[in-house]
């Protein structure tokens, strides 16, 4: 596959992380261009909810509402597992990690209907 595009920037995957640096990048006048091994949006479960600062990058640009169908900003979370290891987060002062619950993305069609798809540009591994 070929392709004549021009990009300052390439972004490998396009997951919520990916998807919003371009978002970013674009705002800011730079052009990105996002490659991921998959051709179009899965339709298999790859997640079961968003979690990190992704949840916070998107509240900050009103999509946290529209993709979780609730106006309740998101909430730090007590708790996470990483791996097999469950961490307190209880006690920390500025928790890094927020999350939106199962299903908060709506998959695919919630995704296409709040205008937050982009193209994809596979790639070969």
């Amino acid at each position: 596959m070929t392709t004549d595009a021009v990009a300052d920037v390439v972004i490998a995957g396009a997951g919520p992380n990916g998807l919003m640096v371009a978002c970013e990048l674009s705002l800011a006048g730079v052009r990105p261009i996002v490659l991921d091994r998959l051709p179009t949006i899965s339709t298999e479960p790859r997640a079961n909810g968003l979690v990190g600062q992704v949840v916070r990058m998107l509240d900050r640009r009103g999509l946290h509402e529209r993709l979780r169908g609730g106006s309740e900003p998101p909430e730090p979370s007590g708790a996470y597992v990483f791996g097999a290891l469950p961490l307190d987060l209880s006690l920390l002062v500025d928790n890094p990690i927020h999350h939106a619950p199962p299903g908060a993305s709506g998959g695919p069609h919630r995704c296409r209907s709040t205008g937050t798809c982009h193209t994809r540009t596979p790639w070969s591994t």
